[in-house]
């Protein structure tokens, strides 16, 4: 936290209207430059745009479902967990987060849960806040790290808009997987796209 930052979302909480439930502002890393700061919530619509814009124009989709941002204020999907700012009284309402979720995903599960009760989540300009980006995993072998992001993100999509949408997320990832490896012949692509159907925790 570099400046007064606590007091600021805590000012910003108590004089806005109740329906907003979490509130975050625009992260940056050490050097100042902009980090991942919220987000849009995953959805098939976007992972399947991804994957035809891969194969389309070879090219990786420009589109984020989390956003980087300098000076940015407003309503969004969720804030990243990084600095999610919520009052004890709305934390208490919506619930705990999800303790399926080891890693990722899972403040982006909880501001959805908000979101079905009605708030909305916010970032504002103002409080300076450093992301120590991947402080937790920087030791974590990249295999390990990419089978956490898909597992997490998988149990979201199962969680909230169901198997049918599960299956078809595996089938892009395994798409999107071996496409990957057939372009780098990397190992660690053909071992997630093979973990797709393969893996029984998923």
């Amino acid at each position: 936290i570099v400046n007064n930052a606590i007091k600021m979302m805590t000012d910003y909480l108590e004089s806005s209207p109740n329906d907003i439930a979490g509130l975050g502002t625009n992260l940056t890393d050490q050097s100042g430059s902009p980090q991942l700061s919220y987000g849009y919530f995953p959805s098939i619509k976007e992972e399947l745009y991804e994957l035809v814009y891969k194969i389309l124009v070879f090219k990786k989709y420009k589109k984020k479902s989390a956003i980087m941002a300098a000076d940015f204020s407003g309503e969004v999907d969720y804030v990243n967990g990084a600095d999610l700012f919520v009052s004890s009284d709305t934390f208490n309402k919506i619930g705990l987060f999800d303790e399926n979720f080891f890693l990722y995903f899972e403040e982006a599960d909880w501001c959805k849960r908000a979101k079905k009760f009605g708030y909305k989540n916010w970032i504002i300009s103002g409080p300076e806040i450093i992301h120590i980006r991947e402080g937790s995993v920087k030791q974590t072998p990249a295999l390990s790290k990419m089978i956490l992001f898909e597992k997490s993100k998988q149990y979201f999509f199962k969680k909230h808009y169901g198997w049918p949408s599960l299956i078809f997320l595996k089938i892009i990832t395994f798409i999107n997987s071996l496409k990957a490896f057939l372009w780098s012949f990397q190992i660690n692509y053909l071992i997630l796209s093979i973990r797709q159907f393969y893996s029984k925790d998923w």
